[in-house]
């Protein structure tokens, strides 16, 4: 069930199309629509509307699109209600960005997305993105606690050991991208997932396993570094000889 009305996303759906004309002139007012309509005056609906729409849509490539305009729009730098320079997700108030990164979360699991491999890494895209952001910047709770997006992690754990290959790949390849999601006290519940990740009867769940181990293992420091030094066998037994 949609959280936004059918005006909006029919509103929503015609500026998409505009954004996707082969007419230059429509597309730039699309574009400058997009921008002053949109982006600046409601950035809370834009985005909601984008990720529904990752699910809504009628077409691959129209699920395909809104992830990618979504990725780009939420990166966008804008000035939040201090008049500080923020990328335009984390403007928004604390409830809209947890029902944003929760229908993002639902996106990336819905079958028609899991079907459509590249549909499916776009909206892994999105998803890192959004994981970026909470990793690189300071996000409060309303108690003044730093907000780490704790589900996330728990998803792609989840996602993972998906009996989907493709689930398992997506899972991998945001880890891969935002290695500091892993906070310290998950450190060994990820290690078990690699080492199934490692051995997984697909070889691209393997390749991507072995990326994002790769990028966390850079991201930690030499002394924890030393824990994950078992897990080297198993990764040489992955490349080809």
């Amino acid at each position: 069930m949609s959280v936004l009305p059918a005006e909006t996303h029919s509103a929503l759906g015609q500026l998409l199309q505009g954004l996707q004309a082969a007419d230059n002139n429509v597309r730039s007012q699309a574009e400058e629509r997009l921008s002053t309509e949109w982006a600046q005056s409601k950035p809370d609906v834009l985005l909601m509307g984008l990720v529904e729409q990752i699910q809504m849509a009628d077409s691959p490539t129209a699920q395909s699109f809104a992830a990618v305009l979504f990725r780009r729009m939420s990166s966008r730098t804008s000035k939040d209600s201090s008049g500080q320079s923020r990328e335009l997700f984390l403007t928004l108030q604390k409830p809209q960005r947890d029902a944003i990164r929760t229908l993002l979360l639902q996106g990336m699991a819905t079958p028609s997305v899991v079907a459509q491999p590249s549909l499916r890494n776009k909206v892994g895209d999105a998803v890192a993105e959004i994981a970026r952001q909470y990793t690189d910047e300071d996000v409060y709770n309303d108690d003044g606690s730093r907000d780490t997006w704790a589900d996330l992690l728990g998803a792609l754990f989840q996602a993972s050991q998906s009996p989907d290959a493709g689930q398992r790949e997506t899972a991998f390849r945001i880890f891969a991208t935002t290695p500091g999601i892993i906070e310290k006290q998950h450190e060994e519940v990820v290690l078990s997932s690699f080492t199934k990740g490692f051995k997984d009867d697909d070889v691209a769940v393997r390749l991507a396993a072995m990326d994002a181990f790769a990028s966390f293992f850079h991201s930690i420091n030499k002394k924890s570094q030393v824990k994950y030094y078992p897990l080297i066998s198993d990764i040489l037994n992955i490349l080809p000889p």
